[in-house]
């Protein structure tokens, strides 16, 4: 039955429900209601008529079912209406399921658009995947499904879909319908159900059709060989009431043991419908009177059976939240004695082999997972008592704590895809000034004040989610093109950790890797994040105006294309809010990916924004008569051009082929409410039929229905047209705090002046001597480090340093962080070159003590010598808590003595660092990593008590940055090139590189140091060896160069140098095209410098002499 259909048969089946029935009644039996003589009668006298049961006692009963339905109505309509989980009433369940149905059927009836609100997922994110189902519309569509033959079973993983799950068992995404169909209301052993939603639960059994081929267990993963492995872990839940005093922390810490385990209670709780009909919906607030759900597991042994293989469709392991699955802990007074000395593996030797096979995971950033490649089942055993903290093949959720210590938003408002757009823009101004740094400069950075925002932008921002979001676009678009197809309807747009969803005016059968929620809706559809594949070719944004409103509860992104919908109000609140909001979609217009041809005009808003920004995408204007003409002026123009296409509007100009006219449009932002002249023009132009590519966003209400209504405790209703749907959100905004810091960011990194004087050095060609003859003679001394007698002189390792530095390139990502993603490679040393018989430089390496832990490239720490994170749930080690640790210890090393209120600024950003919770969360975190680092020979703790208020290292922890400036000295200019040869043995790759997104937040200030000093050091070493004739350390120290610092052309020179010295004709030319590939990945209209320019004219002229 199609839509229309459907909702008609619907709404008269509810009519006669809720209406015809009790009108009906009243009719025929009147009042039910017996006097009390006629109640008397009728039980101590025979009813030889049968008046009083058919007049009496079957009216009431006739009422009482009629009640059940009409509760059932009321229970399911503001659920349906608003997308908040439904009550459930005991014993009303068919009522309940009967008129859920029937309403949402007749709210698709009457607007397309209100399938975006009842579509909005309202179940919890974690651990669950959605699946949707995509069927062919046929003629035979409204024909009696045909019985579909159960046969194996599947154990759902964290990233299926029915959908995949079809293509990977029935090889045909569309046969997903069938195995809905087997599997609708079937009751799974957590007390859930697959419903027409298509929502997953990773770890239930569903039953597919008889001809699916499932994997046996052992092609997925070698089966365990002791029956003591072959266990499940079961969870099940007990409620708990919420009494004063309360808190999650202080109930995980008194019913699981472990107060870092409140998130498990949070997530499981989030659905519990409380007294009021709210929900909870922030760990931080909860009240007495309400109910949470306590996880109990339970290890019960899997029988083992002959026909397990046949049945087992998955063995994907159980994802786990590390934030739900604190281990065990003591708090950091617990003393020594919380801290085994040397009783666990070493994590450089113990954990290694097994922790490779789990380091393949891949996570995206938006909190799924890909398991882990298993180990081979005949690996080697690994001996527990002497490695008790050695990985085992289970897939952990790497990603899974970065959403205990981060929000979706700043905490004045800022949004994740609004920080990645801030933090790109931003790159490009801090690349620049990379570019242009001379030797011994460094570039301009901003104070401690203004960079606490450039924090917390870091701690939200979500860059793979606003790619996908693009992607998703896009590929609709090259879908259209190919096709010829009009581009879909789009008016909405949800972006959560595993989907992008799309709310369409008009029904569209969407391609593939599309899918719908509901096969009998075109209306709303998504995407799995993991189903988006990058595009052969990238067409224009096919809708620029999409722009990010807010969050919902659930913390899916929630995206209008205002091009679409004409106009948006922004009303109520302050008028402090609403400019909030107004700058807020201002900045998102400037920044994100999709939007790099709209033009935005700023009327009474943001006037510092243009020039600060610097996008070429916003406007500010006070002339509104100017504006007007040139608005009507652009809308003739834009009709006469749709004309002359013989398209009816832009969606379908913007698909006219590869080629095709990008159609800017222009979204005018109006800070203050026009005069009612200039309101009538602009509501005449935005509300145009068809479109003309103008939108208007108004503080205020300007014309149309769509309104974004604030409330002043920073909450808003998105009130969708024509269907009294509202969808509570909490609003993106940039408060006037923001505002200001971003503006000083940007000015700096715009403006900001180099400090330092720059060294001009760089040699001329005839400067340079030719190579020497003979071969490079570097003095193995005995070089010790400073105040660090502990010193080894190795042999000679110069082929395998440079081939070392070529795999660390190849390994580790070419950009940092705040710059644009694109990666940039660099020839570090020519092989032909390393095939010379210069005697390669001698390294030296120190002996340490302690821990060691490495900056200079990959972040780790080796040597660690207590018991590392074992995770309870699933006895693996605890990845991600040794990466936190990590982070830990990286922090403390470059800040010593670092206060409580500086840990928690860089761990909790925007948390409050005093209280209980912050305490022990500080301590949680101090605790695991003192325990895992251990002591040192004489029982020493290699993370100190906090006694005196401080966090500090034992100075047995050393890190290679910290060998690094002792090797360097105070002044490079003095210091022997041997220890300045040292100095660039101990680089690895990219500084602070190898970190997870979100992480590291205090490293970009260090970062961009050690990038300079680095690149200081190699100019140096080059520049010496240049003038020595020692080529094979030029070439060494110019490819470091290039490797830490890709984007300064002062490396590429050094290193076209020294391939002239070599006499290397063939050198110089691949770093030409190098440089030219690398700075075109950058942008395009990136051209080499002129002092480089010059330098390669000078080569090509002699060059060509030469030859």
């Amino acid at each position: 039955m199609n839509r229309i259909g459907k909702g008609l048969g619907s709404l008269i089946l509810l009519a006669v429900l809720l209406v015809g029935i009790p009108a009906g009644l009243v009719f025929f039996a009147g009042n039910p209601l017996p006097s009390w003589d006629e109640l008397v009668a009728g039980f101590t006298m025979r009813d030889y008529t049968g008046s009083f049961l058919i007049g009496t006692i079957m009216p009431i009963v006739a009422w009482i079912a009629w009640a059940t339905f009409a509760v059932g109505f009321l229970a399911e309509l503001p659920a349906q209406l608003r997308g908040v989980p439904r009550p459930r009433i005991p014993g009303l369940g068919v009522q309940q399921k009967v008129m859920g149905g029937l309403l949402a059927a007749v709210i698709a009836l009457f607007s397309p658009a209100a399938a975006f609100a009842s579509e909005v997922p309202t179940q919890p994110s974690v651990s669950m995947s959605t699946s949707v189902v995509s069927v062919a519309t046929t003629e035979a569509a409204t024909e009696e499904a045909p019985v579909v033959e159960a046969g194996p079973q599947y154990v759902v993983t964290g990233t299926d879909t029915l959908a995949r799950i079809a293509e990977s068992t029935l090889g045909d995404r569309s046969r997903a319908a069938e195995i809905s169909a087997l599997n609708l209301g079937v009751q799974q052993a957590d007390g859930g159900a697959l419903t027409a939603s298509g929502w997953l639960q990773e770890g239930w059994v569903l039953t597919l059709p008889a001809d699916a081929v499932v994997p046996a267990a052992a092609d997925v993963a070698a089966a365990p060989a002791s029956a003591e492995a072959e266990t499940v872990t079961e969870i099940t839940y007990e409620q708990r009431a919420i009494v004063s005093g309360d808190t999650l922390w202080d109930i995980a810490a008194e019913e699981l043991g472990d107060g870092t385990r409140y998130p498990e209670i949070f997530e499981a709780s989030k659905d519990i419908v409380q007294p009021g009909g709210g929900t909870i919906t922030d760990p931080n607030w909860i009240y007495p009177g309400q109910q949470v759900n306590i996880p109990v597991a339970t290890v019960v042994p899997i029988a083992p059976t002959d026909d397990a293989a046949g049945t087992t469709g998955s063995t994907g392991s159980i994802d786990t939240d590390e934030g739900a699955a604190g281990a065990v802990d003591v708090d950091a007074d617990e003393g020594a004695g919380a801290a085994g000395a040397g009783g666990g593996a070493d994590e450089g030797a113990g954990a290694s082999g097994a922790d490779a096979a789990a380091e393949d995971e891949a996570t995206s950033g938006l909190g799924f997972t890909t398991d882990a490649t298993q180990a081979p089942a005949d690996e080697a055993p690994v001996d527990e008592a002497a490695a008790p903290a050695a990985a085992v093949d289970v897939d952990e959720d790497d990603t899974s704590g970065i959403e205990d210590y981060f929000q979706v938003a700043t905490i004045g408002g800022i949004g994740a895809t609004l920080a990645a757009g801030l933090l790109t823009l931003l790159g490009w101004r801090r690349l620049k000034q990379r570019r242009d740094r001379k030797p011994r400069q460094r570039i301009a950075m901003p104070d401690e004040t203004v960079s606490s925002v450039e924090l917390e932008l870091r701690a939200v921002e979500n860059p793979l989610g606003a790619e996908a979001v693009d992607t998703a676009l896009r590929h609709l678009a090259v879908w259209a093109q190919e096709t010829g197809s009009r581009l879909p309807a789009l008016y909405a747009l949800r972006l959560d950790e595993s989907s992008v969803a799309v709310y369409l005016d008009e029904p569209t059968d969407l391609p593939a890797p599309f899918t719908q929620y509901d096969p009998e809706d075109k209306l709303a559809w998504m995407v799995a994040l993991t189903d988006l594949e990058p595009l052969d070719t990238v067409p224009s944004a096919p809708y620029p105006a999409l722009v990010m409103l807010g969050h919902d509860d659930n913390n899916g992104h929630i995206f209008v294309d205002l091009e679409r919908i004409g106009a948006l109000n922004v009303t109520g609140a302050t008028g402090e809010l609403r400019q909030g909001v107004l700058t807020a979609i201002a900045i998102e217009l400037a920044a994100n990916t999709w939007s790099e041809d709209v033009q935005v005009t700023l009327v009474g808003v943001g006037d510092r924004l243009p020039l600060a920004l610097g996008s070429g995408r916003v406007r500010h204007v006070e002339d509104t008569d100017t504006l007007l003409r040139n608005l009507h002026g652009q809308a003739a123009a834009v009709e006469a051009a749709l004309a002359e296409l013989g398209v009816d509007g832009l969606e379908q100009a913007r698909t006219t082929g590869a080629d095709a006219e990008a159609w800017a449009p222009e979204i005018i932002i109006l800070g203050d409410n026009p005069d009612e002249a200039t309101r009538e023009a602009i509501s005449e132009l935005v509300t145009r039929i068809p479109r003309v590519g103008i939108a208007a966003v108004s503080a205020g209400h300007l014309t149309g229905s769509w309104n974004l209504a604030l409330t002043e405790d920073r909450r808003a209703q998105l009130e969708i047209p024509g269907t009294g749907v509202a969808i509570p959100i909490t609003p993106q905004l940039v408060g006037t705090r923001e505002y200001n810091e971003i503006l000083a960011l940007f000015d700096v990194a715009t403006e900001g002046a180099a400090t330092g004087v720059a060294l001009d050095d760089e040699l001329e060609l005839d400067e340079i001597p030719a190579a020497a003859v003979e071969a490079d003679e570097v003095e193995a001394e005995q070089l010790p480090l400073v105040d660090e007698p502990d010193v080894e002189i190795s042999e000679p390792v110069a082929a395998e340093k440079e081939a070392e530095i070529s795999e660390a390139d190849e390994a580790a990502p070419a950009a940092v962080d705040e710059e644009p993603a694109e990666t940039v490679t660099v020839d570090l040393v020519d092989e032909e070159a390393a095939a010379e018989h210069d005697e390669p430089l001698a390294a030296i390496t120190p002996l340490h003590r302690g821990p060691y832990l490495q900056l200079l490239g990959p972040v780790e720490v080796r040597g660690a010598r207590g018991e590392a994170p074992v995770n309870p749930n699933t006895a693996a080690q605890w990845r991600s808590a040794i990466r936190k640790g990590t982070e830990l210890v990286a922090f403390l090393s470059v800040n010593p003595n670092a206060t409580a209120e500086q840990v928690h600024a860089v761990f909790w950003p925007g948390q409050i660092a005093s209280g209980k919770k912050a305490n022990d969360d500080r301590n949680g975190l101090t605790s695991k990593t003192r325990r895992w680092l251990g002591q040192n020979d004489d029982g020493e703790l290699y993370v100190p008590l906090v006694t005196t208020g401080e966090y500090r290292l034992h100075e047995d922890v050393r890190s290679d940055w910290q060998d690094f400036l002792g090797l360097i000295g105070d002044e490079i200019s003095d210091t022997p090139t041997d220890r300045l040869l040292a100095a660039l043995e101990l680089v690895k790759g990219q500084p602070i590189s190898g970190v997870p997104d979100k992480r590291y937040v205090f490293a970009d200030r260090l970062r961009n140091e050690m990038i300079a000093t680095i690149g200081d050091v190699a100019h140096e070493v080059a520049t010496r060896s240049l003038s020595t004739g020692k080529v094979r350390h030029a070439r060494l120290a110019s490819a470091i160069g290039r490797m830490v610092d890709p984007i300064n052309e002062v490396f590429w020179r050094d290193g076209l140098r020294a391939e002239h010295q070599a006499g290397d004709h063939a050198g110089v030319e691949r770093l030409i095209t190098q440089l030219e590939q690398n700075l075109a990945a950058v942008d395009e209209d990136y051209e080499p410098d002129t002092e480089t320019q010059s330098l390669i004219a000078q080569l090509r002229q002699r060059h060509a002499i030469a030859s």
